[in-house]
């Protein structure tokens, strides 16, 4: 479902819905496939036991992935040397489906499908730092440390939010289009891209 690319070891990383979906009465530990970039295939997968695993990010530092339990309203830390889940926290709102990660100020940013808000996280507690509603439908995350700043699609809504990243104040909903999907950001010339569905 998602994909993250981690260019200091060359891995990508691949979040993978394994059950039968969200009302699945028993449902089959998630998957995240470690993808090995120069050989291009994939040389193992990492079980993860929440409820229909969704988003996914990597702290190249820490060699730890965040991944959200989407069916859980979790999210969940794990190591990618052993694989296993190492925390595991509330995500602050309902339907958590991703993720993105501030390396420098060691936050989780946690956009929540259901509630139509972003959650902030401690990277290392799991401690709630904020809450912003941003829309209905929130989808995608992204972050961009040069503009600290927080973008959020948001589906249902049609608009994408820009989030200041210091003072987690609202700076605008943004008309996008029709059912805005993902986010990607060229931090170079800080400019961001929005897919419509």
């Amino acid at each position: 479902r998602e994909v993250v690319a981690d260019e200091a070891t060359g891995k990508a990383y691949a979040s993978v819905l394994v059950s039968g979906g969200r009302d699945d009465p028993s449902p089959k530990p998630q998957q995240i496939w470690v993808i090995d970039g120069k050989k291009k295939a994939v040389e193992r997968a990492i079980s993860v036991d929440t409820k229909m695993l969704t988003g996914i990010a990597v702290d190249s530092r820490g060699k730890r992935l965040f991944a959200t339990g989407l069916g859980a309203n979790e999210v969940l830390a794990i190591d990618i040397k052993s694989g296993k889940v190492t925390s595991r926290w509330p995500s602050g709102g309902e339907g958590p489906i991703n993720v993105a990660y501030d390396d420098t100020g060691k936050r989780l940013f946690v956009v929540n499908q259901k509630s139509g808000d972003l959650t902030v996280l401690d990277a290392k507690t799991g401690a709630q730092k904020a809450k912003v509603p941003t829309g209905e439908g929130a989808l995608s995350v992204a972050y961009n440390p040069g503009k600290q700043q927080v973008y959020v699609a948001n589906r249902t809504a049609g608009t994408v939010s820009v989030i200041d990243a210091r003072s987690y104040a609202s700076l605008g909903n943004l008309t996008t289009g029709t059912f805005p999907q993902t986010l990607a950001i060229d931090k170079a010339a800080n400019t961001v891209f929005v897919s419509n569905k």
